[in-house]
């Protein structure tokens, strides 16, 4: 995987996805599962990335500009509503597993805030860091950069939310990492 600035084809792709989506207020209403979810977790759903980044979208804004993987993320994201988080896999330490917050770790934010995703809450960790939190995104422990050669992507799901939406997600942002990131996948797996 090779990861740049921009990619020109990317960028055409983007651009593309802004015009759909600017001015559609009603594609919020996509969003409504996760909601639901976020509430249940008791968690607010002002900082959930995928409602972030739909809000900039709907302005004619993309989240992303960071680089060609996680543009890459943002926009299969956008375009499934099924929220991506991808992770350096160099960077990681063990197994990774999904599992529920015990209210007692920190999540570096890519802001460089820091957070306790509170009791229950579904996050990410490896064997020694919590790398992302359901409701607020990837941490900075495992962030891509220009030097990272290996990538897991991972698809967040919620109750109401069909398998098929999660497996096109996957199978999207899988196109996009040979497409425009010079990977190749390895492996796709939906989980539970």
């Amino acid at each position: 995987m090779t990861v740049e600035t921009s990619v020109e084809a990317l960028e055409g792709k983007i651009r593309e996805l802004v015009e759909n989506y600017r001015g559609r207020e009603g594609a919020l209403e996509g969003l409504l599962p996760y909601t639901e979810f976020l509430k249940r977790m008791g968690v607010e759903e002002t900082s959930f990335p995928l409602r972030l980044w739909m809000e900039r979208i709907l302005k004619g804004e993309f989240p992303g500009r960071n680089n060609n993987v996680l543009d890459s993320c943002v926009l299969a994201s956008l375009e499934h509503l099924v929220p991506l988080s991808p992770f350096d896999l160099l960077k990681l330490k063990g197994e990774v597993e999904v599992t529920l917050s015990a209210g007692d770790r920190p999540l570096i934010l890519q802001d460089g805030s820091k957070v306790v995703p509170p009791a229950g809450e579904v996050i990410l960790r490896d064997q020694e860091r919590i790398l992302s939190s359901y409701s607020r995104g990837e941490g900075t422990v495992a962030r891509v950069g220009f030097e990272t050669s290996g990538v897991i992507f991972v698809a967040w799901n919620a109750p109401g939310i069909p398998r098929q939406k999660v497996e096109e997600v996957l199978k999207a942002v899988a196109t996009y990492a040979r497409r425009y990131c010079g990977g190749h996948v390895e492996k796709t797996e939906v989980l539970g």
